[in-house]
């Protein structure tokens, strides 16, 4: 089985414009995803799919940089690029993983996968019933669901949002779901970046448990925000 790990990301953020390429700890943000990512134990292979936009090929030169391949197609139907981003490079199971969570937890992301794999499930994720915080999303999904969806969901919100019909619909599809440990149970967290705030609070959370060449796991940021909880208050406004 070949497992693939697809990072969504693009410059055209119409709240924070290039925040994937904004620097934290002197790495824009883009390639701390993929450092945390590599620790992941059932990944075989990451990769980023943009767009084919000229503003997106500052990516692509990240990509080439960092050595990390680079898929580039449709603007407007993200479903189609991710679909054929998957195709390309021959995936049995597609790990999803958003551009804008610089704190992705391989843990996490793995615990999906084995739980993908060891019910048989077409998808798996911690989003349908969310219990982690915004940044700690992960989902898995077989390619025959992803081509299923490519195939067969045609409207505008499927397009731009992939797995949309399972969100709406999860009776339809087999699926299977992690949650966080009942006391770390936080979905109201947003440890995400789509506002300057956002990114002031990752930028406070990096500066005290970032190290090189590790991922900061759940736990530790779970920690400091509890014995912090000031520090929640500084983009409480967009929760």
């Amino acid at each position: 089985m070949k497992i693939i790990c697809i990072i969504q990301a693009r410059m055209g953020s119409s709240r924070l414009p290039g925040k994937v390429l904004i620097e934290i700890k002197e790495k824009p943000l883009l390639e701390h995803i993929v450092d945390f990512l590599r620790h992941s134990q059932y990944t075989n292979e990451i990769v980023i799919a943009t767009t084919n936009l000229k503003e997106d090929d500052v990516i692509g030169e990240l990509a080439k940089k960092i050595q990390i391949p680079c898929f580039r197609g449709s603007t407007e139907n993200v479903l189609e690029r991710f679909y054929n981003c998957a195709k390309f490079f021959k995936s049995d199971l597609i790990v999803r993983i958003t551009g804008d969570n610089p704190l992705i937890d391989p843990g996490i992301v793995d615990n999906v996968i084995k739980k993908c794999i060891d019910n048989k499930s077409e998808y798996a994720s911690n989003m349908i019933n969310q219990t982690y915080p915004l940044g700690y999303l992960a989902e898995a999904m077989s390619f025959k669901l992803l081509e299923n969806l490519h195939e067969n969901q045609k409207d505008p919100m499927s397009r731009e949002h992939i797995i949309w019909d399972i969100r709406t619909n999860p009776h339809k599809y087999n699926i299977s779901e992690i949650s966080a440990p009942e006391k770390m149970i936080r979905p109201k967290w947003r440890l995400s970046v789509d506002y300057e705030e956002d990114l002031e609070l990752v930028k406070i959370i990096f500066n005290k448990l970032y190290t090189p060449n590790q991922f900061i796991p759940y736990t530790k940021v779970y920690h400091l925000l509890e014995k912090n909880p000031k520090l929640l208050e500084i983009n409480k406004m967009w929760s």
